[in-house]
């Protein structure tokens, strides 16, 4: 097997790109919910979203400071609150709709092209990551 292939690696990589399209699609789904007016009382709910923001925020900015350092860490760690907002805020939103209206939800229609949409966005996400370096340094030209 090749170094991409090891086995170890290949379920890790299986293991998040599962998580990372199971949150998108929820996030997806919240945002329909949330476009139809299907989910209520979202502000009973804000004080949990801002506070696992809150907590990212804070522990990017640890993480990031050892290894970046100064304004680089603060604006990774602003991404990664902002991130963590939109997958927790709309993903919980997402499943409090499906909780709701599993009818809406799980049609086969909006929930295969929701789920293909979360696959596509974590297929962008995968790649951005592994070619970070490629991107800071040289932009989006150096990484294709």
């Amino acid at each position: 097997m090749g170094a991409f292939a090891d086995s170890v690696r290949l379920g890790r990589v299986l293991a998040l790109v599962v998580a990372s399209t199971l949150a998108l699609t929820a996030s997806f789904v919240g945002l329909v919910g949330l476009a139809d007016g299907a989910v209520h009382h979202t502000t009973t709910r804000l004080p949990i979203y801002v506070t696992a923001t809150a907590a990212v925020f804070v522990g990017a900015v640890v993480v990031f400071e050892g290894s970046s350092g100064g304004w680089r860490a603060l604006g990774a760690a602003a991404a990664a609150a902002v991130a963590t907002l939109f997958v927790v805020g709309f993903g919980g939103e997402g499943v409090v709709y499906a909780l709701a209206e599993p009818g809406d939800v799980f049609d086969l229609q909006l929930l295969g092209y929701l789920l293909s949409a979360a696959l596509m966005g974590t297929g962008v996400g995968y790649w951005a990551w592994r070619n970070l370096g490629s991107l800071r340094t040289g932009g989006l030209g150096d990484a294709l």
